[in-house]
């Protein structure tokens, strides 16, 4: 006896060919995507790339990862490197990041110095030229800015420092010719926004009129450059260059500036019926200088907006008293930089020098000479405030001034 025949159900024809159309359509769809995958990156690279350079950051290299924005390079500060990503954010982008070879500068641009020697009538007798640069790529230009403005000889130092940022290698050959106006030796100092000019001049309308060409220069590529011009004058004003750095060497006893040093503190006068002996003398020594500064930071608070440098209103009064207290005397103050303890600690370390720069700048502005203040960036490691908190977090986003150890 033979066992009954079992009967499997068969899938219906219809039901596999309607899977088979929807994977077919899912592989067209995906391949579709695929293709047009090349094209929106590039016109995303495109305009990210037009606007990132509309904002000032021609060093920086842009690429598209699908929709995200990419920035390659080197940026000079933590602000340039926000300024660049709020510019790349163009429209049909996802996001934007710095890159794992994205640099942020770690110390600030350090002094630029040009020296020339132009002679009546005849073409410069040389450039001497001191530098310090983040790449080899800058300094060959540098230099290469240097041999055209010379029309002779060249002295160069340049020295090449990956943390630093860049100086202001496109103001060097305007700043050049502009210090050949004329018969004389002298040298530019740039440094930040601030230029200064030494040497000699013929006369007083020589010294104004090579004053303005230098500042005129400098402004073609630091808008908010001012000059303190220290020519000296007359026959008499016998000055050299340094062969390795560029600076005067023997200069005449300075010509006051034409504009003040504003908000200068005058020395106090003597008691009456004494000629002043050593306790005026000590008027402007280190120690009082030291107590006028506590006393101008005592209850100041010298404080910054989330990731930003811009001074407000309370910080720069803060500053004007800070130096007040420093202008009558020669102590040497360190500006140091800090930030609170959110973000990047690498865009930290780069904000926290961006804000020791600015507020330097701005004593300087204020009269306080600038071989006299240094700048230093210490990121989030010496908080004064617990960052738990919202108002340690402002606390901690502040500079500070400190005199340097004798």
């Amino acid at each position: 006896m033979s066992s009954p025949a079992v009967a499997f159900p068969r899938r219906p024809r219809l039901v596999a060919f309607a899977v088979s159309l929807i994977i077919a359509w899912l592989l067209l769809g995906l391949g579709a995507l695929w293709l047009r995958r090349g094209p929106i990156e590039n016109d995303l690279t495109g305009r990210a790339a037009d606007a990132v350079r509309s904002a000032g950051a021609t060093q920086v290299r842009v690429s598209a990862e699908g929709r995200e924005i990419v920035l390659h390079g080197r940026f000079d500060s933590a602000e340039d490197a926000r300024r660049a990503a709020a510019a790349a954010a163009v429209s049909g982008s996802s996001s934007v990041r710095l890159a794992a070879d994205a640099v942020i500068a770690s110390e600030p641009a350090q002094p630029l110095v040009v020296g020339m020697e132009q002679r009546a009538g005849r073409a410069p007798a040389g450039v001497v030229l001191s530098a310090t640069v983040p790449d080899s790529a800058t300094r060959a230009a540098l230099l290469g800015a240097a041999a055209d403005a010379a029309g002779g000889v060249v002295s160069a130092t340049v020295t090449v420092d990956p943390r630093v940022a860049t100086p202001a290698v496109e103001a060097f050959g305007d700043v050049a010719r502009a210090l050949g106006t004329g018969p004389g030796v002298r040298s530019v100092t740039i440094d930040g926004s601030s230029v200064v000019l030494w040497g000699s001049a013929p006369d007083d309308a020589a010294r104004a009129s090579i004053g303005a060409a230098v500042l005129a220069a400098a402004r073609q590529s630091i808008p908010g450059a001012s000059l303190e011009n220290r020519l000296a004058v007359g026959s008499g004003a016998t000055v050299a260059l340094d062969p390795a750095t560029g600076e005067i060497l023997r200069p005449a006893a300075p010509t006051p500036a034409t504009v003040p040093a504003p908000s200068a503190v005058p020395a106090p006068a003597p008691a009456p019926g004494t000629t002043g002996g050593a306790g005026w003398a000590a008027a402007g020594s280190a120690d009082s200088t030291r107590a006028a500064l506590r006393a101008a930071l005592d209850g100041t608070a010298l404080t910054f907006p989330v990731g930003d440098t811009v001074l407000g209103a309370s910080t720069r009064s803060g500053l004007d008293k800070v130096a007040r207290a420093l202008l009558p005397g020669d102590l040497t103050v360190i500006v140091g930089g800090h930030t609170d303890s959110t973000g990047p600690r690498a865009l930290n370390q780069a904000l926290s020098i961006d804000r020791a720069r600015v507020a330097r700048e701005y004593l300087v502005m204020r009269g306080v000479p600038a071989e006299r203040i240094r700048a230093a960036g210490f990121g989030p490691d010496q908080p004064i405030a617990d960052n738990a908190s919202t108002s340690g977090r402002a606390a901690n986003r502040r500079v500070d001034v400190t005199p340097v150890a004798d």
